[in-house]
Formats: C-alpha cells, structure tokens, sequence
C-alpha cells in the first residue's frame, strides 16, 4: 500500500506494484478505504474513452502507443479499441503495458479481445507480469480489445483491481487489417458455427492457443458444415502423438467417406470433398498431455443453381358454347358482294 509506506525507487524492478489499497490484503491492520477518503478532497479523473476508439493501425501494420492509448481511473472503467481483419484473414501481436512505472506503478493490466458478436477470443492477464499480451490468428471480421485493471490471486493474498489505475499504452502488429470484405460467391463460400454457437466465417478456423497454453484437458468440440466442392489445408497442427493417435487427436468425418484421426506434430494432407458433403472436424484430448491445437483453412465452390425443371403444357379447358335463350334463331348469313 502506498499510505504510510516509502518508496523504494527502482529496487523492485520492472514488476513492481505501489497501489492504494483498502485492507483486502492478508495480515492488513488498517482498512481504511483510500480511494474513498481521497475522494473526499479530489475528484477523479473524466472517463477519457467513452464507447470504442478506432484502434491507430499504421500501413505497415504497426501499432504504436503513442498514438493508442488512455487511463484507466477507477475499478469499473473498460476502455475500448476497434479495428477489422480483412477477408483472407489476419494476426494481432498486441502488449498493453503500464506508461508510468519508475520504480514502480498502480496499473497492472488485463486485456480481452471480442469478436463482432462480442464473443471472446481470448483474454491475457499473466501472474508476475504487469503487461497484457494479445496474440493470435484471426478470421475475418471486427473486432474490440477491451483494456481495463487487473487483479492477481485472491484480494487475501495477491490484489484485486482496487487499485489497478493509471496510465497505459498499446503497441504491436496487426496484419491484414482493414474491412471485412463480403465474400465473393464461389470463393471462401462457407460459413461455420459450432455446437455452442460460436461463427468461423472467412478462410480459417481452428482450435488453436494463444500461445501461452494450450487446448483444455478433457474436451471434446466439434464444428460441422455442409459445403460444395470444399478443400481443407492444415495452416498449423499439434496434438499429441500417439500409436493409433489413442489419446488426443483430430477427426475428419465426411457424410461420402469415413472418419480419419490425426494426431503428432506433422501436418495432415491436404483433403478435398466433391458435391456437397456434411464433414465434421473434432478435437478430442484426454486428461494428460496437451499441445498448442491446430488450424485450417478451407476454401468451397458456390453451390451450383438448381437445374430448372421444364414446365409441363397444360391444355386449355374447353368452353362450352353458350346456348342461345328460348324462342330465339340464331342465322348465318353469307353475303357475297359480286
């Protein structure tokens, strides 16, 4: 805590943490709110980002703090950043990190990355760290990185996000940014969602980790789609080997052919269906050994227009002749005019 403490300049290093506190901590003798008492005396600062800011993307794909960045003020505050993907798909190599840490600083940072259906795709507050990294392949789409205070542990003995305030900034990559393109039908034409409804749309889909774990132990997710004419290209695989792949693996099931098990860190050939096939890809793991997953792209054909069925001629229906009323002669006269 910082009241009532001294500060120890740079001997704690890069990680250091001074954050006001309010006695959560384990042993604490004094729990004395300290935002609140300030509050007293001090306004807080305004929210400085209201709503979703355009993520600063430079044309080479650089990302630079100085131009993304913001202050996180109380325990509540989320600042947001928007940006797209194209239609062949992209990466994000993104760290937020504390601007003001000489000596040591309040903020430690979280970070969460959501797709445009605000489903998460991944989420970065390492322990012992005080930056958040967000790294990982993405499909085609919009996206929001979501930057807010951290916590580590449990308030008892580790903190909360009382005090995670202050400063911070956003450098790094991402590649392929730009508008999420309408796919062309006959190219890419195919979109997928899984059994808990999550959408794999554009070229790539996968189960993949952000590089800092790996694939739950004990899972079995499964997305299956029907395509036309598809063809299916492994970008990335690592699942653990085994003889027969008898513990973790990935399947191919196709409704015209049978299932296929791969497993290893070799990538799997590639695999085409013709006409229009019901294929379901799965990752299986048991409960020991897991690896980073795997990844695919694909590509369909539009599926072709019905073929029109010929009209079948319908005969007109007779009408009768409408009989002349009672009592009257119907004539025909000829008339020759010579």
């Amino acid at each position: 805590p910082i009241m009532g403490n001294f500060w120890r300049g740079n001997s704690w290093g890069s990680q250091a943490l001074y954050q006001w506190s309010k006695g959560e901590y384990n042993g604490a003798t004094n729990r004395e709110d300290d935002l609140s008492r300030i509050g007293r005396y001090v306004s807080r600062r305004a929210d400085d980002i209201v709503g979703a800011r355009p993520l600063e993307i430079a044309t080479n794909g650089r990302v630079s703090a100085a131009e993304n960045n913001g202050k996180i003020t109380d325990r509540t505050d989320t600042d947001s950043f928007s940006f797209s993907i194209g239609r062949t798909g992209g990466r994000v190599d993104l760290v937020v990190a504390r601007t003001e840490y000489l000596g040591g600083a309040m903020f430690d940072a979280a970070a969460t990355l959501r797709d445009g259906s605000g489903r998460v795709v991944m989420q970065s507050s390492p322990t012992v760290e005080r930056r958040a990294f967000i790294r990982t392949d993405l499909a085609a789409g919009e996206y929001t990185l979501e930057v807010r205070g951290g916590a580590e542990g449990t308030p008892s003995y580790g903190f909360s996000a009382y005090g995670s305030l202050g400063n911070y900034g956003i450098s790094g990559t991402v590649t392929n940014a730009g508008p999420a393109e309408t796919p062309v039908p006959g190219a890419d034409y195919l979109t997928l969602k899984d059994e808990n409804g999550r959408t794999f749309s554009g070229e790539r889909f996968g189960f993949l980790s952000d590089g800092y774990s790996t694939y739950p132990a004990q899972t079995d997710v499964a997305v299956t789609f029907e395509g036309y004419n598809c063809e299916l290209q492994w970008t990335s695989f690592d699942v653990e080997d085994a003889e027969g792949c008898q513990y973790d693996y990935v399947s191919i099931a196709a409704s015209g052919s049978g299932l296929q098990k791969y497993c290893g860190s070799e990538l799997p050939p590639k695999t085409t269906f013709s006409g229009v096939q019901t294929v379901t890809v799965a990752l299986h793991s048991d409960e020991t050994v897991q690896r980073s997953g795997f990844e695919l792209s694909f590509r369909c054909d539009a599926p072709p227009p019905p073929t029109p069925v010929p009209a079948t001629a319908t005969p007109p229906t007779p009408v009768p002749p409408t009989p002349s009323p009672p009592g009257v002669i119907v004539a025909l006269n000829v008339k020759d005019d010579n």
